[in-house]
């Protein structure tokens, strides 16, 4: 259905107008965001790297104390960290959501003096331009939006998965 008809009726409907402060709302939660993914792409990176070289010395260990076991094991774990570095490219996600919420930030003056239309054009194509964001950091950064914005009152519970995901981050 076109934006602005409504789907019973197919007739012109009217949309709420949004406010400045809506638009603010947006931008400082793609900071948050942004923030959140940085640090849990970075600390995945590092994880990562450090399975790799800890599996790489322990591979090396076993075959000079001609343990197979061991040697298996560490090549195991260097496969998947490997694997999963060519897959995830948790760099590369981290250098994107770092200028991304650079970007937001340089954004978030013109909120407030900018027209909606502007702001929100140009906050959506920021948002295209970022990498894929880990969905569980989402409420979270919602939270951490609405606490630096001092509406409190609408912040929400985490669950058990955005509470781990948070501490990831």
């Amino acid at each position: 259905c076109p934006e602005g008809m409504s789907v019973a009726q197919n007739v012109p409907m009217t949309l709420p107008e949004r406010t400045s402060s809506e638009v603010f709302s947006d931008v400082r939660y793609a900071v948050c965001y942004g923030t959140l993914n940085e640090r849990f792409w970075r600390r995945a990176d590092t994880m990562l790297n450090l399975v790799g070289a800890i599996g790489g010395s322990a591979a090396v260990a076993g075959v000079l104390g001609s343990q197979a076991t061991l040697s298996l094991i560490a090549g195991v774990l260097v496969a998947i960290s490997s694997a999963a570095q060519l897959v995830l490219r948790p760099a590369d996600r981290a250098q994107g959501f770092k200028e991304g919420r650079r970007a937001f930030l340089a954004l978030e003056p013109s909120a407030w003096s900018a027209s909606v239309v502007e702001v929100d054009a140009a906050r959506r194509r920021l948002e295209a331009e970022l990498p894929i964001g880990f969905r569980l950091l989402e409420m979270p950064a919602y939270n951490a939006a609405m606490r630096g914005i001092g509406r409190e009152d609408l912040v929400r519970p985490l669950n058990w998965r955005e509470r781990i995901a948070m501490a990831a981050a």
